[in-house]
């Protein structure tokens, strides 16, 4: 899905800065990216429906726009 993702942004000119964000304590967001100025989180679960961000990454992030991508919402994630 990431693959697709850079695919994706790539394609329609979004230059963005890709990382992953993890802990000591092994809490992490599997993919961020930020462009804009902004940083927009993403957890990658495909079976799970619900999940909570990290209350460092919130605090680190001021707030942060965090989402779960699941196979409900995938397409809207890859835009297609």
């Amino acid at each position: 899905m990431l693959t697709e993702r850079l695919k994706r942004n790539n394609n329609h000119s979004i230059h963005a800065n890709y990382y992953f964000w993890r802990t000591h304590l092994q809490k992490e967001i599997d993919f961020l990216e930020e462009h804009g100025g902004k940083i927009d989180g993403f957890e990658l679960k495909w079976a799970q429906t619900k999940w909570k961000a990290p209350e460092a990454f919130i605090e680190a992030y001021d707030n942060p726009a965090v989402r779960l991508i699941n196979r409900e919402n995938f397409r809207e994630f890859l835009r297609i």
